[in-house]
C-alpha cells in the first residue's frame, strides 16, 4: 500500500523527468503561439515562463488551460502511470487515475487581478475559440448579463467577493469536501516558479483531526479555527510533490513578480471513495494503469459516490478559537484612547478582541510586547488573530498572507492593514487608536 496519511514528499528524480518537462513547456509555448501569435511567444521563450504575465494577458489562461488540456492530457496520463509504477513502487498492481487532470497557472496578484474575467464573463466564454480570444472576450462581456447566475456562482461570488476569476485561489480545504476521493495521492509538478512566495501551503498539524468547513465553496470554516503552522513548499523547476490531499492546503497569493505553473494529476490504488457529506459533484471518471499501458487512454471506468462512499477516519475537533473579548458599546473614533485592561488582570499567553460596534481589534503579546491590529485581512476577510505568528508578523490563515505588525505592510501592496499603539499607564492598558 502506498497511500499514508499526510504523506508529502519532493521527488526531485523520477522516471521520464527530462522528456516530460521538455513536453510540458514546448506544449506552454506552442499553445501561446496558438492564442496570441509568435510574437508573444517569443517573448515568453526569450524571457522564462516566469515571467509570463508581462506578455500574456490574465484574460486569457482560460483558453490556454482549454488548449493544455487537448493537447496534454494524454501525456499526463501516461506520466502518471510510469511515476505511480517505477517511483512509488506499484509496478506489479492495477491502480486507477483520475481523468481530470489540472494546469494550475498563477499569475502576481497585481497581474490577476487587472483581469476582465468576471464569473458570468467567464461561463460565456467559447473556449474553442482560442483562436481569437478578444473577440471572444468582448462577446462574453458584452453578453454577461444573459448568464444567469447559478447557486454555486452565488456562493463563490459571496465568498470571493469582485475577485475576477484568475485572482482567485484556494482556501484551505481537503479535495475530499470538494468531490474527489478517499486514499488518493496528489502528483504536483513544478513546470516554473515553486517558492515560499508561491509553493502550495500544507498545514500538517491538522493531520487526523476534524475540521468544519463550508457547504460551497467547501473550504475551511472561516474564522473557526485554528490552522497551525503554515508550511509552503518551495521547489525547483521539473521536482515532483506527491501529497495526501486530505492534508489541508490552500494556495498561496503570490506577491512577487513571477508566475507559477504547475501540472497535477491524481491517482488511487483503490477503487475509489467518496466522502458522503460533501456537497459537492463527486469526480467519478477514472482511468486504469493497465489500459494506459497498453496505450488506451479514452476508456473510462465510472465510479459513483451513490455506491462508492467511506467517511473520514478522524480523531476529535482541532482547536476552535477562543478569546478573552473587551465589548465597547460604540463605534470607533480613530485619533481617541480607550482604556481596555487592568495590568494584573492580563494573561499574556492569551489572545484578545476589542470589539466596536463597528470595528474589531485584535490584542498579542510576542516577543515582550503588545501588538494591536485590525482583525481581518483585507484581501478576504479572514481572521488574522487565527494565523501563525512570528516575532512580529503574523500570516493569514487563509493565502498565506504575511503582515508585518509594526507598520501593518504586507508582501503585496494591495494589502495593508491598521495597527495601534498599546500603552500602560496608571496600571491599565490604552489603546490609541
Amino acid at each position: 500500500m502506498i497511500y499514508c496519511k499526510g504523506y508529502n514528499k519532493i521527488f526531485s528524480e523520477y522516471s521520464g523527468k527530462e522528456n516530460f518537462i521538455y513536453l510540458a513547456k514546448k506544449n506552454i509555448l506552442e499553445s501561446i503561439q496558438e492564442i496570441s501569435g509568435k510574437r508573444i511567444r517569443n517573448q515568453v521563450e526569450k524571457n522564462g515562463l516566469d515571467r509570463l504575465h508581462h506578455f500574456f494577458s490574465p484574460d486569457y489562461l482560460p483558453f490556454l488551460n482549454f488548449l493544455l488540456k487537448e493537447k496534454f492530457n494524454e501525456s499526463m496520463y501516461k506520466q502518471a502511470c510510469q511515476t505511480t509504477s517505477e517511483d512509488l513502487k506499484l509496478n506489479n498492481k492495477i491502480f486507477y487515475i483520475d481523468k481530470g487532470i489540472n494546469y494550475r497557472i498563477h499569475y502576481p496578484f497585481q497581474s490577476a487581478i487587472k483581469s476582465r474575467l468576471t464569473i458570468p464573463v467567464y461561463k460565456s466564454l467559447n473556449l474553442e475559440n482560442y483562436k481569437n480570444p478578444e473577440k471572444e472576450l468582448n462577446k462574453s462581456i458584452k453578453n454577461q448579463s444573459k448568464y444567469k447566475m447559478k447557486r454555486k456562482d452565488l456562493d463563490k461570488f459571496s465568498y470571493f467577493g469582485k475577485l475576477p476569476v484568475p485572482a482567485v485561489g484556494h482556501g484551505p480545504h481537503r479535495d475530499t469536501w470538494f468531490g474527489h476521493t478517499f486514499n488518493a495521492l496528489n502528483l504536483w509538478w513544478s513546470i516554473s516558479n515553486v517558492s515560499e512566495r508561491t509553493g502550495v501551503i500544507l498545514y500538517n498539524q491538522t493531520n487526523n483531526y476534524k475540521l468544519q468547513h463550508e457547504k460551497n465553496p467547501a473550504y475551511i470554516k472561516k474564522n473557526k479555527h485554528y490552522t497551525g503552522k503554515p508550511k509552503v513548499i518551495s521547489m525547483k523547476d521539473g521536482e515532483l510533490l506527491v501529497f495526501d490531499p486530505e492534508i489541508l492546503h490552500a494556495s498561496r497569493i503570490i506577491t512577487n513578480d513571477r508566475t507559477r505553473i504547475v501540472f497535477s494529476a491524481r491517482i488511487n490504488e483503490n477503487k475509489p471513495k467518496f466522502y458522503k457529506k460533501s456537497g459537492e459533484v463527486e469526480f467519478p471518471y477514472w482511468l486504469r494503469s493497465d489500459d494506459i499501458k497498453n496505450n488506451t487512454c479514452n476508456k473510462i471506468h465510472t465510479f459513483y459516490k451513490k455506491n462508492n462512499f467511506a467517511n473520514p477516519d478522524q480523531k476529535k475537533d482541532f482547536k476552535i478559537a477562543k478569546f478573552e473579548k473587551k465589548i465597547i458599546k460604540e463605534k470607533i473614533k480613530f485619533g481617541k484612547k480607550y482604556k481596555i485592561f487592568r495590568k494584573d488582570k492580563i494573561d499574556k499567553e492569551k489572545n484578545y478582541k476589542i470589539i466596536f460596534k463597528n470595528y474589531e481589534i485584535s490584542l498579542v503579546f510576542r516577543g515582550g510586547k503588545f501588538y494591536a491590529f485590525k482583525s481581518r485581512c483585507p484581501h478576504l476577510n479572514f481572521d488574522l488573530s487565527l494565523g501563525h505568528f512570528d516575532k512580529s508578523a503574523v500570516t493569514c490563515p487563509g493565502h498565506g498572507q504575511k503582515f508585518n505588525l509594526r507598520n501593518g505592510k504586507s508582501e503585496c501592496k494591495s494589502f495593508k492593514i491598521k495597527v495601534f499603539r498599546v500603552f500602560l499607564k496608571e496600571n491599565y492598558y490604552y489603546l490609541q487608536t
